[in-house]
């Protein structure tokens, strides 16, 4: 796969490609404009959105209208994904850090 350099094209390429090959459990980032297309894609799983409102507002309506499951996390700022092994190595010195 051959990706330019353009963030808008590389991430639609990105994700073009994981559809392509309907990896499984796999996870990427894509930016605004692929979306609406990859969250109604069946051959993708559920979406975890985070950002605005009105983006996850609009990704929510295209997801529902498509059957498909999304979470929306949105308006936040530096959210934060704690992994469990994470956690149970070190809950203390992350609790501390934020």
């Amino acid at each position: 796969m051959r990706l330019r350099k353009d963030g808008i094209a590389c991430g639609a390429a990105v994700a073009a490609e994981v559809l392509r090959q309907a990896a499984p459990g796999s996870m990427l980032s894509a930016h605004a404009a692929d979306g609406e297309r990859l969250v109604a894609d069946p051959r993708g799983g559920a979406t975890g959105f985070t950002g605005s409102q009105t983006a996850g507002e609009k990704l929510f309506r295209v997801a529902s209208a498509a059957g498909r499951v999304i979470w929306v996390e949105m308006g936040s700022v530096n959210p934060v994904v704690l992994l469990p092994g994470a956690l149970a190595e070190r809950a203390d010195a992350i609790a501390d850090e934020l």
